[in-house]
């Protein structure tokens, strides 16, 4: 998680990227959109006609919304004289905010992932059990070093939690129709008397 200087002691930042398949995909719109954009040209010798420019427009705007989606970045904001951290999401500027208030919380909680694949998760903990999670980082090393980063900035004990188990799936719901129908004894039927023959 890098940390980025904000040139104010009370504040601490971190800025980072998005996942791996959230730039693979920004990749490949990006490429999508440059070759679709590029493919009237090529093959259009001469003037564009409408339709062409139409197709060449459509592809840069895809391009620039695959260019956008590769630069995107996240990041999270300590603030120590207003009690806050932000945490926001943007490209060369922020287009969203969540602010939360410091206040109501009192330790920092490190949780380690149930199974070694899975990711660190480091987050503010309540008197009440109320979490607000910041980092999910999938090394143990980078886990420690923001969550000791975090907890002398804003002067809170850090906990180590135990790993949380995986949910477990719900129970699949009984189908009556394949239920097997209950079994019923037969009623013998009636005796049916029986005539002797008179010829001797």
């Amino acid at each position: 998680m890098p940390r980025i200087e904000t040139g104010w002691e009370h504040q601490l930042a971190y800025r980072q990227r998005f996942s791996r398949g959230f730039r693979l995909l920004g990749c490949a719109v990006f490429l999508a959109g440059a070759m679709l954009a590029a493919s009237p040209v090529l093959l259009t010798a001469g003037e564009l006609a409408h339709t062409e420019r139409t197709v060449a427009v459509l592809g840069g705007l895809l391009a620039s919304a695959g260019l956008a989606l590769l630069l995107a970045r996240r990041g999270k904001l300590f603030d120590r004289e207003e009690q806050t951290v932000t945490f926001w999401q943007g490209f060369g500027w922020r287009w969203h905010e969540a602010v939360y208030d410091l206040r109501g919380f009192a330790n920092l909680v490190v949780r380690p992932g149930f199974h070694p694949s899975e990711p660190w998760e480091i987050s503010l903990g309540g008197p009440s059990g109320e979490r607000l999670t910041i980092f999910r980082l999938p090394h143990e090393s980078a886990a420690q070093r923001a969550a000791s980063e975090i907890a002398g900035f804003l002067n809170l004990p850090i906990v180590l939690a135990p790993p949380e188990p995986p949910p477990e799936p719900p129970p699949e719901p009984a189908n009556n129709a394949d239920a097997a129908a209950p079994v019923t004894a037969a009623e013998p039927l009636p005796a049916t008397p029986v005539e002797k023959s008179s010829v001797p």
